[in-house]
Parts: C-alpha cells; sequence; structure tokens
C-alpha cells in the first residue's frame, strides 16, 4: 500500500492544472479543503435518460437502509492496512444507519460529449440553470467552458469531464432535469449494503495483477492511463448496483456542504448535509490519488468554484 502525503487547508482559486506530478501531492498545487468547522443484487436496473443529453442508462438504488462511514474500532485496522495516520479516517466516523428513498444515478461518469451537449444548449447562457451564487460566479470570471476543455489530455468525448467547477456541475444537472447526488446516495451507490471496503468489494485494487479502478499507482499508468481513462474502462471495479469508476478516474461533486462532524448529528434518514460549510463534498478518489482514498466510506471537499482536471461528476433523479 501507498502512503500519501497530506496538505493543510489552502487558498480557493479558479482553476487548477497538474499536467506534471511531482514528488507527490504534497508538492502539488491544488485545491482541496478539508474543511474545519443484507446484501444486494449485483444486477442493475436500468432507465433511460430522460432528456436528450446522452443514450447511456442510469441504474436504480432501491430505498432502503445501509451503514455509512466508519467506525471508531475500525480505523487502527486501516491505519495500519494504509501506513496511514489514524486522524485521517476520523473525518468516516461514527459509522451509523442510513435510510435512503429509492434513486436512480448515472452508471457513469459525465463524459465530455455529454457536457458538450449542455454547452451547445446554451447551458452557460440561462441563468434559471444555476444557483445565485454560481451565477454571480461566472459573470466575474467569464467562464463558458470547463477548464482544460482544449487539453487533449482531458478532452475525449468518453473521458468523464473535468474542470468543472461544482457550480457548473449543479448548473448541467438541473439543465438534465437531474441533481447531484447527497453524500448518502453516492456512499450507498457506491456500497451496497454489506459494508464493503471498495465498489467491487474487500480486495486491493490490483490483486492478481487485475486493475479495477484508475488511481495512482507507483508510477500512475500502471493501470493503463496515466490521465482520466474512459468511462467503463474497469468492468471489474462496479459497484453492486453496476455504477462504474466510483473509485477512482476522477473525485465525483456531491450536493452536501462538507463537515467533519456532520455523522454525528446527521438526520437517519434521506440526510442533506449541513446548512452551509466552505466546501462541498466530493467522493471516490481520483487517478492522481492513492488506494486509501478509493475507499467507500472516504470523504473529502473541495470549494465550490475550484476547477480539478482530477474532478467531475454524476447525477441522480428521482425514482417515482
Amino acid at each position: 500500500m501507498f502512503a500519501p502525503e497530506r496538505v493543510n487547508p489552502v487558498r480557493k482559486l479558479a482553476s487548477v492544472s497538474l499536467e506534471k506530478p511531482s514528488n507527490g501531492l504534497k508538492m502539488c498545487k491544488w485545491i482541496i479543503l478539508i474543511c474545519l468547522s443484507l446484501n444486494v443484487c449485483a444486477c442493475a436496473v436500468t432507465k433511460p435518460y430522460s432528456q436528450g443529453d446522452s443514450d447511456r442508462d442510469m441504474v436504480l438504488v432501491p430505498a432502503g437502509e445501509f451503514m455509512m462511514g466508519t467506525s471508531e474500532e475500525e480505523i487502527p485496522y486501516l491505519a495500519k492496512l494504509y501506513n496511514e495516520r489514524a486522524k485521517w479516517f476520523k473525518r468516516e466516523v461514527p459509522k451509523h444507519k442510513v435510510y435512503v428513498d429509492a434513486f436512480y444515478i448515472d452508471k457513469y461518469e459525465v463524459t465530455n460529449a455529454d457536457y458538450k451537449k449542455f454547452i451547445k444548449a446554451g447551458g452557460y447562457n440561462k441563468k434559471e440553470y444555476w444557483t445565485d451564487e454560481g451565477w454571480e460566479w461566472k459573470e466575474i470570471e467569464n467562464v463558458t467552458r470547463p477548464a482544460f476543455w482544449e487539453n487533449s489530455n482531458y478532452n475525449k468525448p468518453d473521458q468523464p469531464v473535468v474542470g468543472v467547477s461544482w457550480y457548473e456541475a449543479y448548473a448541467y444537472a438541473k439543465w438534465r432535469v437531474a441533481r447531484l447526488p447527497t453524500e448518502a446516495e453516492w456512499e450507498k451507490a457506491s456500497r451496497g449494503t454489506d459494508e464493503r471496503l471498495y465498489p467491487w468489494g474487500e480486495v486491493p485494487a490490483d490483486e492478481g495483477g487485475i486493475y479495477r479502478a484508475n488511481y495512482k499507482p507507483d508510477n500512475y499508468d500502471e493501470d493503463g492511463f496515466y490521465h482520466p481513462a474512459p468511462v467503463g474502462s474497469f468492468p471489474k471495479g462496479a459497484s453492486p448496483y453496476g455504477c462504474q469508476d466510483m473509485a477512482g478516474n476522477v473525485w465525483e461533486w456531491c450536493s452536501d456542504w462538507f463537515s467533519f462532524e456532520y455523522y454525528r448529528q446527521s438526520p437517519g434518514i434521506n440526510p442533506k448535509g449541513p446548512p452551509t460549510a466552505p466546501g462541498r463534498v466530493v467522493r471516490g478518489g481520483s487517478w492522481r490519488y492513492l488506494m486509501v482514498d478509493l475507499r467507500c466510506t472516504f470523504r473529502f471537499a473541495v470549494f465550490p468554484d475550484v476547477r480539478l482536471n482530477f474532478g467531475g461528476f454524476r447525477c441522480v433523479k428521482e425514482a417515482k
């Protein structure tokens, strides 16, 4: 396993580029904020998208309870397993039972081809898709498309769209008559109900020389990709409900604000996060991150105006 180097909270910026990774994550100028303040069926029930932004399917996550987070008792084991400091897991405690209503979630991360349709439909010019804060940010920064949109390392049609702020992800989802997942919905879609470590189960991402996710091994490209992989490139890494790439590839925006302490006071039914905070939740790890960050329970936070070349999203819809 690999021991990541960690960083302290940093200032927010409009965009970030990590074209040439340096010696460890600590040296990179990225903008991640650590905020202050029973078994399931493997068969995927699918539903076509209702707005013509993609021909791909969404998968159904049925209503019900699951165990969210990590227990204090599990932390010593995890710290030893990943050669990591125990406090790195504290944001995931306590483990608690959560009920979420049924919902559909994208089988894949939103791709550049998907997002291009939003741009062509005038999504950046229609205020009704944006939060007030997001529209103001977009106008001040003169944002008309994702960061890295012209960069050949990131702009293939079947790669996940990157360089999108939370505001842009929110606007795209609203245009599609969808929304961003809550943190609880995201974790259930990734983990199922059997408390597994990774979306695919318990074994490491590279067990038996078979890679189940696009993440950061020793040389970045040992899993076959140095940058974001085309969505669905790791079918053996699918979640219990059939979601692809929920570990690695790109961090995924959730709708919630992030709080270290939220799990200690969150409601047991359809939690939606604290009312406000400095950063929004991101989940899943990415092509730049280590195996410890691929776990279903790992949670991180990013300022909502940050645009990362290892950050994207997927959408959800109500199941009615």
